[in-house]
């Protein structure tokens, strides 16, 4: 599943990423996907509730082919790291021009979702604390490393 039309420009390193916590983190992104997809197919039939249709939207800037391609070349990073013991990888992720803006873009709707989730517009718990910090400094380290910055380790649990 290689969706990368855009050229890459290099690719960031995520040093010390913790396998547990990102496998946790894309279950949860899978379960969002999922609840995603069944709300725009409520919105299609207009049945939505008005206040659930940004969920829409956000689920349009999480579930790019781009983003979709990206998190399963992670995956099989993390797979392989699973299946020989190790508790923790330095994940390599390309990186094209646009990075900078996918990854703010996507941020700000996983923000979103975890709002929604919070306030009971969707079925999924709110996010555990760790989750959204992984998330941060994933998105932090993309940055930063865009800007050419050297990487820094995963601070928090493995």
């Amino acid at each position: 599943m290689t969706v990368l039309a855009e050229p890459r420009i290099g690719e960031a390193v995520l040093l010390d990423y913790p396998i547990r916590l990102g496998t946790q983190q894309s279950d949860r992104f899978a379960d969002i996907v999922r609840e995603l997809e069944l709300i725009a197919l409520a919105a299609e039939t207009d049945s939505l509730p008005p206040a659930r249709r940004h969920l829409v939207e956000s689920s349009h800037r999480i579930a790019s082919p781009y983003i979709r391609s990206v998190f399963h070349q992670l995956w099989q990073q993390r797979v392989v790291a699973h299946s020989d013991g190790l508790d923790r990888i330095d994940l390599r992720y390309p990186l094209i021009p646009q990075t900078p803006t996918l990854a703010k873009a996507w941020k700000n709707a996983m923000d979103e979702i975890d709002d929604a989730c919070e306030r009971g517009e969707m079925l999924l718990l709110p996010v555990a604390p760790e989750l959204r910090r992984l998330r941060e400094w994933q998105v932090d380290e993309l940055l930063r490393q865009c800007e050419g910055k050297a990487p820094t380790p995963w601070p928090g649990p493995w």
